[in-house]
Formats: C-alpha cells, sequence, structure tokens
C-alpha cells in the first residue's frame, strides 16, 4: 500500500474533528508503506508493527492498543472525507442508545448509491434489517463505521481464521 498509505494518513489527519488517536498496525508489510507512514510526527499516531498475522489479527491489535471509547477502520489504500469523524460525534452525539454507527461512503470501483438521510435501526437484527442487507448493498462497511469498544469485549473481536470477509 506503499503508494496510497500517505494520502490515507493526511485524510485522517486533516479531519475537522481533532481528538482522535490514529493506531497504524503494520501488518508484516514487504514494500515502503512502514517507511512512509513513519514519516509523520503528528503526536496521536502510535505505529505498531508485527509480523503478518492476517487482516483480523491487525485489527484485533488495534482495538487492544486504542485507549478512545469508539473504534473505527481504514485501510492503508481508504479516504475520509474531512468531515468523518464529525458526522461519527455528531451520530454518537445524537443517538445515544446505539453502539455501532455507519455513515455513507463512494467506492470508485463500484457505483452503489448512498442514503441521503440519517436513519436509526434500534435493533440491527430486525427482519427488515437483515432482508434489506440481503437485498441491497450491506448495512455497514468498515471504512465508514465507528463502534463502541465494548462490544467487541462481547464478540471477542475479529475472527483470525478469516483472511478476507473478517468484517
Amino acid at each position: 500500500k506503499e503508494l496510497s498509505i500517505r494520502a490515507t494518513l493526511e485524510s485522517v489527519l486533516n479531519q475537522t474533528y481533532p481528538h482522535f488517536e490514529l493506531i497504524i498496525v503494520n501488518d508484516g508489510s514487504t514494500d515502503r508503506s512502514l517507511e512512509m507512514a513513519r514519516q509523520f510526527t503528528d503526536t496521536r499516531i502510535t505505529i505498531i508493527d508485527v509480523p503478518n498475522g492476517g487482516v483480523s489479527n491487525a485489527r484485533n491489535i488495534g482495538i487492544a492498543k486504542a485507549n478512545g471509547e469508539y473504534i473505527t477502520f481504514l485501510d492503508a489504500d481508504d479516504l475520509w472525507y474531512e468531515y468523518s469523524l464529525a458526522e461519527f460525534k455528531f451520530l454518537i452525539d445524537n443517538f445515544e442508545k446505539a453502539q455501532v454507527f455507519c455513515t455513507a461512503h463512494t467506492l470508485t470501483i463500484k457505483s452503489i448509491q448512498s442514503r441521503e438521510k440519517r436513519y436509526y435501526i434500534d435493533n440491527f437484527w430486525k427482519r427488515n434489517a437483515e432482508s434489506y442487507a440481503r437485498s441491497t448493498t450491506a448495512l455497514l462497511c468498515t471504512g465508514c463505521i465507528a463502534i463502541k469498544k465494548e462490544c467487541f469485549h462481547t464478540v471477542t473481536g475479529f475472527n483470525s481464521a478469516l483472511t478476507h470477509g473478517e468484517d
């Protein structure tokens, strides 16, 4: 991901909401992405370098290291709009009972319409939410979610046996 990591990190560091920690888990990359990440000197950045263990293992390491109450994810080739964290903050402040938050996203490979308005599913497993997820696009995408950290204790994190589709 050496060709995209700089833009990814800049998209995080340029957020309008500045109160965050950025944990970079280098999962045994063999290109120059770790070297490029180390060029950033922002005090909000923590870099963890581990042997390749897969995406699930890397996510679990980052979750364990995180000090915040909410966790978000961003892969090294993803970008956030400058207001992404501000939108999460808005959702967290205005939907007090929710523990998982999802924002709209844009895919550059596929053309998928996003919802224009915010909506709330009070029980994710309700039949209508399941039906929607099966009939159209997924309700959640790893790059545009924020999850209360305590949720990961309930489900014991990501399944490290899965090499893709872990989210």
